[in-house]
């Protein structure tokens, strides 16, 4: 999977996290994130939902260098977290790249793809799913959301990064 259940499990066996887990006793896994440029993969981010707080404190994992992020508020429209599964993950994480790039260079191909943007979270519309966006080199968004045990493509949309308007 490309180091992504590997590191779920390193974390999950770490003294700071399991620590810093029995302090916050109601929480809930709530995303796992990655990007990739250049043909590269960084490393994994795995973020904890506390239903008390109401915050997300998110860990990267490095090798065996644990970090724990910090905590944030919720990037969510609606406010709401659902719990996402790792264990939902079957497509190794390269299969499913080579599905999306063929993907899209079929449905849009006049955009490059520059960067990917990987998020493995709930989304009651679809259930656990990886919500993918290419960043393209002609300034598009593409977003997918992207089946984990067949690398279906469920949905996707192309948008302008110039239609991005910023909230108040």
């Amino acid at each position: 999977m490309n180091g992504l259940k590997e590191d779920f499990s390193k974390l999950k066996g770490n003294l700071i996290f399991n620590e810093w887990r029995r302090r916050h006793g109601d929480t809930i896994f709530s995303y796992a994130f990655n990007s990739v440029e250049d043909q590269r993969l960084g490393k994994w981010h795995f973020g904890f939902y506390d239903k008390t707080s109401q915050k997300v404190t998110s860990f990267a994992v490095d090798g065996d260098l644990i970090e724990n992020l910090g905590e944030d508020d919720v990037f969510s429209e609606d406010g709401q977290v659902f719990e996402a599964s790792i264990d939902s993950v079957k497509m190794p994480i390269l299969e499913m790249f080579d599905r999306i790039i063929d993907f899209v260079s079929r449905k849009y191909p006049h955009d490059t793809v520059g960067k990917i943007i990987m998020v493995l979270q709930h989304i009651p519309k679809f259930g656990n799913i990886w919500n993918i966006t290419l960043v393209t080199k002609s300034m598009n968004t593409i977003n997918l959301k992207v089946d984990p045990v067949t690398g279906e493509v469920k949905f996707h949309k192309l948008m302008s990064l110039f239609d991005f308007k910023t909230s108040k």
